[in-house]
């Protein structure tokens, strides 16, 4: 049902109890709120002020929710307790929000075609998009795609609302790309694993400067790689390489370019919030550093040196999305899921490309475990990799919903997902939908999607 946000109350007036907190508070509720809200403040709340509720409003919208700002008229001497005090000054607007709100999801769910099913799919690869079209009606899903690889060839493609062929945004899959493109330089010995921020951008330090925190000088490539840099996460607050840092950037520089120097500057002006090494922290601002690392340890750009370097090799084509360049080397590679599971099987040891030191450096787990399963679970090189008796897995997911102002050119915002995975035997998968879902449902849509590849007799 619709959410209407209530005040929450203080121990001082116009003085709430760390405002810079729920400030963060209502926007991970704007990351993930999927229905419309009613805001309603009373101009004269002497708790709150006339700002605060504004800041929290604009921190929920700027995140992605969805709502409408109504300032109620004076009541009495303090406006604060107006919700149980003056339901008139409200009421019509609530009621209103109530009759308006959800018209344009109920439409859309009426409206929703039922998706028929296919003709005896199980035992062939159709099984596959049976299995993704039951996810979709569950879900909601738009539209979505999957593309599956075996035996080093593409077996298996098929689109519903549109083109599997089609290249799309990977956003977070683009970090496998930038830690192959590491891996290649630590074969080359032009890094290591253990090599410290304060020498892997010492060009870079010296003409930019020192980053604000002096921990970020002694975290190392592999700390970056794993996420244990000490940058906050999502789980904390914001990812700020993907917002406050991101949006600073993009107020000067348009998305549809490389990130020059101001964007790394302004990531390494960001204090972490954790000492580094010490926990796993999902950060897109170590992989934007990456980046950075990897144009002054190979002397070019980034995506010319990860094109030669690991799409070639792999007999893959990719390029950073023309409108979300500035994703670059965390979000930004755009790419059909055929070319994507052909650049998989550089994770594969007997294809060699990386080098034993890469290999050897993916397959240990100290230093690299997170989460809490009964069989390990680590991080490696832009991949999450686990052992669940079948041997080495990995997989991960991508995901991008941020609506940014249109530019001169045209839209530049972008809801959706991507999630791959490759097995110990050679089996992989690539699936694309949109828009975004959030929490269990990839996790879900893959478990059913290894179950039923397994039950496929015949690939062709």
């Amino acid at each position: 049902m619709p959410v209407a946000a209530a005040a929450i109350r203080t121990s001082a007036p116009r003085d709430p109890v760390a405002s810079n907190r729920l400030t963060a508070l209502f926007a991970g509720y704007g990351v993930n709120a999927s229905i419309p809200t009613l805001w309603v403040y009373s101009v004269n709340d002497k708790y709150f002020g006339p700002q605060l509720p504004r800041d929290w409003f604009k921190a929920f919208i700027d995140r992605g929710g969805r709502g409408e700002f109504i300032d109620l008229p004076p009541y009495k001497q303090n406006g604060h307790p107006s919700f149980t005090g003056n339901p008139p000054a409200w009421r019509p607007a609530f009621e209103r929000f109530i009759a308006t709100c959800c018209k344009s999801e109920r439409a859309d769910a009426q409206s929703t075609p039922v998706l028929p099913p296919l003709p005896n799919p199980a035992g062939t690869p159709e099984a596959l998009t049976q299995v993704l079209r039951d996810w979709m009606a569950k879900h909601r899903i738009e539209r979505a795609s999957i593309t599956v690889r075996r035996a080093g060839e593409t077996v298996h493609q098929a689109g519903i609302g549109e083109d599997p062929k089609a290249p799309v945004l990977l956003a977070s899959l683009s970090k496998a790309i930038t830690g192959a493109c590491v891996a290649t330089l630590v074969r080359d010995g032009k890094l290591t694993f253990e090599t410290p921020v304060s020498t892997a951008l010492a060009k870079f330090i010296a003409r930019y400067g020192k980053p604000a925190d002096p921990r970020l000088e002694r975290v190392t490539v592999g700390q970056l790689l794993t996420h244990r840099s000490g940058f906050a996460s999502n789980s904390d607050s914001e990812d700020a390489a993907s917002r406050a840092v991101l949006d600073a950037y993009l107020a000067k520089h348009s998305s549809r370019e490389a990130p020059g120097p101001e964007y790394v500057r302004l990531m390494l002006a960001t204090p972490l919030l954790r000492k580094p090494g010490a926990d796993f922290a999902y950060s897109n601002g170590g992989y934007l550093l990456l980046g950075a690392i990897i144009e002054e340890a190979a002397g070019r750009g980034y995506e010319d040196y990860c094109r030669a370097a690991v799409l070639a090799p792999a007999g893959a084509s990719g390029a950073l999305d023309p409108v979300l360049t500035a994703l670059w080397s965390y979000g930004g590679w755009r790419m059909t899921g055929a070319d994507y599971l052909a650049f998989y099987e550089t994770f594969d040891p007997r294809v060699s490309r990386l080098g034993t030191r890469a290999f050897e450096w993916m397959a240990s787990r100290p230093g690299k475990t997170y989460g809490r399963t009964s069989y390990p679970v680590w991080y490696g090189l832009g991949v999450r990799q686990r052992d669940r008796g079948q041997g080495l897995e990995i997989w991960h997911t991508g995901s991008w919903s941020r609506r940014l102002p249109p530019d001169s050119t045209g839209t530049r915002s972008a809801n959706t997902s991507t999630l791959a995975f490759r097995s110990a035997d050679g089996l992989s998968l690539f699936v694309h939908s949109a828009p975004l879902v959030r929490g269990n449902a990839r996790n879900e849509l893959l478990d059913e999607l290894i179950r039923t590849a397994r039950s496929v007799t015949t690939w062709k």
